[in-house]
């Protein structure tokens, strides 16, 4: 598997650019994990059969706004270990308006090769850190493709390092982004006003570095 070095963050340290003359502000974002007629969207069933076939990832619990705070080990998170986390968080594409612009503009980017969602409680609550609902503005990328002549992209397909380098750098030097809270990446995670840390922890089997999905919250 590809490894990051410290040299791939070089090019990162600038902070991101406000996102005020946003060129489509005007516009209504567009579907979001949707494919041309050029390439089918494979079906619920091929999807779940794929799934299988691959192995899907689990998904971390974090503690977001702070890089290096550790989880607690309270009821709340004994019920989480209790119920799948994609039970307990269910996915929805329902974002902020310049937001699922990003999206949209990360997308066109990379064709077919990204699936991008958010999730409700995401991140999930946890006080005092996470105490208010950051869903419309976080964003996972996930990976998509092609399967058969078919996309498929899912919550939980990895993304891969290189396409995940290239969609980090889109994501943090879009010039026309919202700002961004946070970001992390590669067991990276740069934080607005604090700058770079490592990725926050989380329980063992989750991809709580992020080495298989982008995670970008907004303010």
């Amino acid at each position: 598997m590809d490894t990051n070095s410290e040299r791939d963050y070089m090019t990162l340290e600038d902070p991101p650019v406000e996102g005020t003359e946003e060129p489509e502000a005007e516009k209504a974002p567009e579907p979001i994990n949707i494919v041309s007629d050029e390439l089918e969207v494979a079906t619920e069933e091929e999807l779940q059969r794929i799934i299988e076939q691959e192995g899907k990832e689990l998904e971390p619990e974090i503690a977001a706004a702070e890089p290096e705070a550790a989880l607690d080990t309270g009821e709340a998170r004994a019920v989480s270990r209790a119920i799948p986390y994609v039970k307990l968080h269910p996915t929805n594409f329902n974002w902020r308006a310049d937001v699922a612009r990003l999206i949209n503009r990360i997308q066109k980017k990379f064709p077919w090769q990204t699936y991008a969602n958010t999730y409700s409680w995401h991140p999930p609550y946890d006080p005092p850190t996470i105490t208010v609902r950051y869903d419309a503005v976080s964003v996972d990328f996930w990976g998509g493709g092609r399967s058969n002549g078919k996309y498929v992209g899912y919550r939980g397909k990895p993304i891969g390092t290189t396409l995940g380098n290239r969609v980090f750098n889109a994501i943090f030097h879009d010039k026309y982004e919202p700002n961004i809270f946070w970001i992390i990446w590669h067991g990276r995670m740069w934080v607005h006003g604090r700058g770079w840390g490592r990725a926050p922890g989380g329980p063992a089997g989750s991809d709580a570095g992020h080495y298989n999905h982008i995670h970008v919250t907004f303010r």
